[in-house]
């Protein structure tokens, strides 16, 4: 069993996972992942581990090496079943969200997060539910209010968005484990690809490969009927960002997200 290199992508939604995801896939190095269960399945494991009473009973000092081993054993036989590729790049949401336990397995973590303009985000879940008619919204009953003030406090509240903003925003104020996270701007990654590759590759500390940003082939696949406020079929060619908010949203749903994240926007640098 061939011991792999893996590294995490655990993203915001709608901020180009996928198309990074396929992106970073024409590498031949590189097996990428859609949304991988291992995150929730590895919680799982930590979860029993912190409450099952036969390890309780036990030195939990003594035995905590063995089940970091165990997990990352696991980890590594799980992807060496399915690729002979010695790089992996798996995404799920709970990398960031369970990251101090991420960090007792990998020391040198290594995630990449994609961030965007949260205006660009509420937009972006507005404009899924406009063009998705036919698709269960959540909490959409009957004679229920379906106003766009009450589309925007779910978009706000709930999964996809809120508790990956609460970590995020934890480890951004507290100032843990930032060593171990590259942060990439969706409008950085749309408008300066070929600049991103390259910070990613040297967090990676790999060499570098040649992408090709004008023909990208979709590898990864996901079954969206049961996803919400969510799509993951990519465009083949990478595109320009494009700012349009206010259009779909108006100024004053904008204005608010700002000022309801302003501890995001100064962070990341992103202006009213």
């Amino acid at each position: 069993m061939n011991n792999k290199t893996i590294y995490f992508q655990s993203s915001l939604p709608r901020t180009g996972s996928t198309l990074l995801q396929n992106l970073i896939g024409q590498n031949p190095n590189f097996h990428v992942t859609p949304t991988s269960g291992l995150g929730p399945l590895l919680n799982s494991c930590f979860n029993n581990f912190q409450q099952n009473q036969n390890f309780l009973n036990l030195d939990l000092e003594k035995y905590t090496p063995a089940f970091t081993h165990f997990c990352k054993g696991g980890i590594n036989s799980y992807y060496s079943s399915l690729t002979s590729k010695p790089f992996i790049l798996d995404k799920s949401k709970s990398w960031i969200r369970n990251i101090n336990k991420m960090k007792m397995l990998y020391p040198n973590l290594k995630i990449l997060c994609l961030v965007r303009d949260l205006r660009g985000i509420f937009s972006s879940f507005e404009k899924w539910y406009r063009n998705n008619p036919l698709k269960f919204f959540p909490f959409q009953e009957e004679e229920k209010d379906v106003s766009l003030k009450s589309r925007m406090e779910v978009y706000r509240n709930n999964e996809p968005l809120e508790p990956f903003l609460t970590s995020l925003r934890d480890i951004i104020e507290t100032k843990n484990n930032l060593n171990n996270i590259l942060f990439i701007k969706y409008e950085d990654l749309c408008d300066k690809p070929n600049i991103v590759v390259n910070q990613i590759y040297n967090f990676f500390e790999i060499k570098t490969f040649n992408h090709n940003f004008e023909n990208i082939k979709q590898i990864t696949f996901e079954n969206d009927n049961h996803i919400v406020l969510g799509e993951h079929n990519i465009k083949p060619k990478i595109l320009p960002s494009v700012n349009n908010w206010e259009d779909v949203l108006g100024k004053s749903y904008c204005d608010l997200i700002y000022d309801n994240y302003n501890w995001y926007f100064n962070y990341f640098n992103y202006k009213r």
